[in-house]
């Protein structure tokens, strides 16, 4: 267990091993905070956030740590939008992954659990995680099947999300994405900025366009793990570029990981978003055509 103080950067100030049950550590006038425990169990952190506070205060913290599980045969995965985003001559893909862990274990084992297939000639590309708070930079291991990889991040018991993204040169202004579906996705809500870019793809149906706004909803159903996933994008306005410089962030180290900013999601359109994504609900209320299985 380990307390680090985090007022200014991340300094580590005292460091338990072969901890059984509880556990108290020393601090000087100095530390005032705020405070990060850090448990190290079994190979996966966990994390509890301590305010600040005098130093000849005693305050009690709990921090829970589970028991691993080297699968995810139980857990809940979902695709719950992806967003497909033209900057001038580069096309951003961002698919944001929901996992649900409705066990009492963490899903883990060195090297990561959670699959993705990341296509041949990508820039900028990003992978993060978060398990309820700031996402984090994770990194990523090459599985033996071409452009499989695994995520490197602990899914704890709850919800994880994953963020893969990456951009692709768009300089003729038409590119084929040649992707592969790991897990059976139900529903898959698309994004697309600005509006007038064409996106076709089989079993992909328009829900909404916005002019105003410049962005798309589109979606499929029953997307089957294992089948090839080509994704023809073509056209477009170049206005995003500008739109995503407002509202760029700086990435800022913490610990052994590094914290970062999501990248925007639609500029302008978040009451869309919103209220088509949130909680699933936009899939119910638009409903969106059946696509038969086979």
């Amino acid at each position: 267990v380990t307390l680090l103080e985090i007022s200014q950067g991340m300094e580590e100030l005292a460091t338990l091993k072969e901890v059984q049950g509880s556990f108290t550590f020393p601090l000087e006038e100095k530390n005032a905070g705020p405070f990060l425990i850090r448990a190290t169990y079994q190979g996966v952190n966990y994390f509890k956030s301590v305010g600040p506070f005098q130093a000849k205060q005693k305050e009690v913290h709990e921090i829970t740590v589970y028991d691993p599980v080297a699968d995810l045969d139980k857990a809940e995965i979902s695709l719950p939008h992806l967003f497909i985003k033209r900057d001038q001559d580069k096309l951003m893909f961002i698919w944001n992954f929901e996992v649900k862990n409705p066990t009492s274990n963490t899903m883990h084992k060195p090297g990561g659990l959670f699959r993705v297939f990341i296509p041949d000639n990508v820039e900028e590309l990003n992978v993060s995680a978060s398990s309820g708070s700031m996402p984090l930079r994770v990194d990523f291991t090459k599985d033996a099947q071409k452009n499989f990889f695994f995520v490197d991040y602990a899914i704890k018991p709850g919800k994880t999300t994953f963020q893969i993204s990456y951009a692709v040169d768009y300089a003729q202004n038409a590119y084929t994405l040649e992707q592969k579906a790991v897990y059976p996705l139900a529903k898959v809500l698309t994004l697309v900025y600005p509006e007038d870019m064409q996106v076709e793809s089989d079993g992909l149906k328009e829900i909404q366009v916005d002019a105003n706004e410049h962005v798309k909803v589109m979606g499929w159903e029953n997307v089957r793990a294992g089948s090839d996933w080509k994704i023809k994008v073509s056209g477009g306005s170049k206005i995003a570029a500008a739109a995503a410089a407002e509202h760029s962030h700086a990435s800022h180290g913490a610990g052994d990981q590094q914290v970062v900013e999501k990248p925007p999601a639609i500029a302008g359109a978040r009451w869309l978003i919103w209220g088509l994504m949130a909680a699933g609900l936009g899939v119910r209320r638009l409903a969106l055509p059946g696509r038969p299985a086979g």
